[in-house]
């Protein structure tokens, strides 16, 4: 009489068949190796998102910053550049140039008239723009959906205080 336990019985009872491999895992280690590399492509994307709207919202406020502090200095200083160069100054994280910036005066009754000479009372316009390209552009052809650069810009309006020089 052999002393092996038949399949079924009280000494195999509890205990999972064998697959062949050491331990008897190696069909649940490929299966985990598999869902990973399903859901890991998902996670990147998710995580580089993250961190796209997040360079999105600095942006925005950086700009945002930068218009508001231009347009303090325009309304106290109305000197050649001066307005610019304080807005540039501001939003030293995305290299800004003169080219981004734009100072104008209008006319506090008709905004569509530039006010000239400046006086007090016209009011000072600042406005900043920014050419902002998500990361995730490149990855799982987001660039169809985002072929360009996205524009974000913003506009800080004040009256103007005093004239100088």
């Amino acid at each position: 009489m052999s002393h092996r336990a038949r399949p079924g019985t009280a000494r195999t009872a509890g205990r999972r068949p064998s697959t062949g491999a050491p331990g008897g895992n190696g069909r649940r280690s490929g299966q985990s190796l598999v869902e990973f590399a399903l859901v890991l492509p998902i996670l990147l994307l998710i995580v580089v998102a993250l961190f796209d709207v997040g360079m999105y919202v600095f942006a925005a406020n950086d700009i945002t910053n930068a218009a508001r502090k231009g347009v303090r200095v325009a309304i106290v200083d109305q000197t050649s550049g001066a307005a610019a160069n304080a807005a540039i100054e501001q939003a030293t994280g995305l290299g800004l140039t003169t080219a981004d910036v734009s100072v104008a005066f209008y006319s506090a009754e008709d905004l569509s008239k530039q006010c000239a000479p400046v006086q007090v009372n016209c009011i000072a316009e600042v406005t900043v723009s920014y050419e902002w390209e998500p990361i995730a552009k490149s990855v799982l052809l987001l660039g169809l959906i985002f072929p360009d650069p996205i524009t974000l810009s913003t506009t800080s309006r004040m009256p103007v205080e005093r004239t100088y020089p």
